[in-house]
């Protein structure tokens, strides 16, 4: 995609209005027809949009550092990946990524039609009781200080990335807690 389209279609769809990308990460609209809609605005055939973005999606990298931290969490606890996305994440980005390998569980907004902090989290109650683990022995990872907070609110702790700490740091942390806990029997 030239750099002229992409910068055009990121100002359509993260510029003032931002209802369609809602409505796209809560299922209402599918990848393909965003690119319906973007297509006559962009004189770029649907087609070539759509290729593009499902490039994009299983192109997508997870951090060197988070894959042997993820793999030595999921030793000893549940770990579950919970985004506020769109269709394609969970159609081209999990299968490329081989997510399913790093988490017992795939949770995408456009998939359940609730966003993270959506009914006062409710997927996150969901996931603690699909788990069987209650509220306080769960942990989040989250750039977002609203979901870091409210999933702080519900119980549990959230370790919020920003331009101080990374993911691979708030995993480490985790695991150096999980590390202390003594066993249960």
């Amino acid at each position: 995609m030239r750099p002229e389209i992409y910068q055009k279609i990121q100002s359509l769809l993260f510029g003032a209005d931002r209802g369609r990308v809602r409505q796209w990460m809560l299922g209402e609209l599918s990848s393909e027809e965003i690119c319906d809609l973007l297509a006559p605005q962009l004189s770029v055939p649907a087609e070539s949009l759509m290729d593009a973005l499902a490039e994009s999606c299983k192109n997508m990298r997870l951090h060197d550092d988070a894959i042997p931290l993820l793999r030595d969490l999921r030793k000893t606890a549940r770990l579950a990946l919970v985004t506020d996305n769109m269709d394609c994440f969970s159609r081209f980005t999990i299968a490329a990524l081989r997510l399913d390998e790093f988490f017992d569980r795939i949770v995408n907004s456009s998939d359940v039609r609730r966003l993270k902090t959506d009914q006062r989290g409710r997927t996150f109650a969901d996931l603690a009781d699909e788990f069987g683990v209650p509220m306080s022995n769960a942990f989040l990872v989250d750039d977002s200080r609203k979901t870091c907070d409210l999933f702080d609110e519900l119980g549990g702790r959230a370790f919020r990335v920003d331009a101080h700490r990374n993911a691979g740091e708030c995993l480490r942390e985790i695991g150096r807690e999980l590390s202390t806990c003594a066993p249960t029997v």
